[in-house]
């Protein structure tokens, strides 16, 4: 029997054409689709099914220009490094609600926004607002502050937006700039959730937010001069030693001045003698307290809510708000708002009032 490849006669053997067509149609087809689609949008059809209107709603503090803008910034950008998502066959309008969202937070805080097609030639979008912006009050000068705590602009008292909360500065020493972040962008989280909690859980309306006074100072101790007089008095060498030995790691900030006070009396309590030294202190030391600039943004934590109905109540940034909110309720029960002066919540287990 003859062997080999052989070709059946009664079955037609497919093509090189044909199988080519298989392997690479779809890749052709996608081609020519770009082609066509590239030539449309060249010679002058880019304007068909391409955005023209854009319906706008759920606006507050921001304008419909300031959104309009910041939808065409999202629209200016491409699909595929060649077509405009002004385009709505290619249209990402997930990207363009992201797009939107990221421009107008530079202004206020966006809770959502939402980008629908209406063909053939409309985009709607709904943007959600949190609360937009703030006015900082500094002496006799208002500022707009942004949702970061930044001073955006000055602005004067007829400008200031009177539904934007505003914060009065009561550290008299404190300047504000624009460009400059006058507080943390914690304690800005904190105002921007108790004005939406405040009133609920109250029923007081607020009136204004105030920063209380705050005095940055540093501790200084009078150490050389107290070791340098105890190692010279030493009454043994052993107690010399240990003296100077405390000195060194005192140097080295391998500890603190308080543990190297404490070391310090320990071995003055050796050398009288465990028997007469009883409870007597041999280390007396002087602290001084002297006032040093403020990095105010960095050391602010309490805030008071000033109430229209007078009564202003003092929050910790740095304590859970919903405790603060509870022990509030409870001092709101057994006295009348009208009647007090203050109530302080800054405290997990109990508050004060008067």
């Amino acid at each position: 029997m003859l062997q080999g490849q052989f070709h059946n006669p009664y079955f037609q053997r497919e093509s090189k054409q044909r199988a080519w067509l298989k392997r690479d149609g779809w890749a052709i087809g996608c081609s020519v689709f770009l082609f066509v689609l590239m030539v449309w949008y060249i010679f002058g059809y880019k304007d068909v099914l391409a955005v023209k209107w854009m319906e706008i709603s759920g606006e507050q503090y921001l304008t419909v220009d300031q959104i309009a803008a910041a939808a065409r910034t999202g629209l200016g950008q491409r699909r595929w490094l060649i077509l405009s998502q002004r385009l709505l066959p290619v249209l990402d309008e997930t990207k363009l609600q992201n797009d939107i969202s990221q421009q107008l937070g530079q202004y206020v805080q966006i809770e959502s926004v939402a980008v629908s097609s209406d063909w053939p030639d409309r985009i709607a979008i709904h943007v959600s607002e949190r609360v937009p912006g703030y006015v900082y009050i500094e002496g006799k000068k208002q500022y707009y502050l942004d949702i970061h705590g930044v001073v955006t602009q000055e602005v004067s008292a007829t400008e200031a937006d009177p539904y934007f909360p505003h914060i009065r500065e009561r550290n008299k020493k404190r300047t504000a700039a624009v460009g400059e972040a006058v507080f943390q962008e914690s304690l800005m989280n904190f105002i921007t959730t108790l004005h939406s909690d405040f009133t609920p859980a109250t029923a007081l309306d607020i009136s204004e937010y105030a920063v209380l006074p705050v005095t940055c100072q540093t501790k200084q101790y009078v150490t050389d001069k107290i070791f340098a007089d105890e190692i010279a008095g030493s009454k043994t060498e052993s107690a010399k030693e240990q003296k100077r030995s405390i000195l060194d790691k005192l140097q080295k900030n391998e500890i603190t001045v308080d543990q190297s006070l404490d070391l310090l009396e320990e071995v003055k309590r050796g050398e009288q003698g465990e028997g007469d030294a009883g409870s007597e202190t041999f280390i007396t030391w002087q602290t001084e307290y002297t006032d040093v600039k403020c990095d105010y943004a960095s050391v602010i934590r309490d805030i008071a809510v000033v109430t229209q109905q007078g009564v202003e109540i003092y929050f910790d940034s740095e304590v859970d708000l919903s405790i603060q909110l509870d022990n509030l309720a409870t001092v709101l029960t057994d006295a009348t708002p009208t009647e007090l002066e203050y109530i302080d919540v800054r405290f997990t287990d109990r508050a004060y009032y008067r």
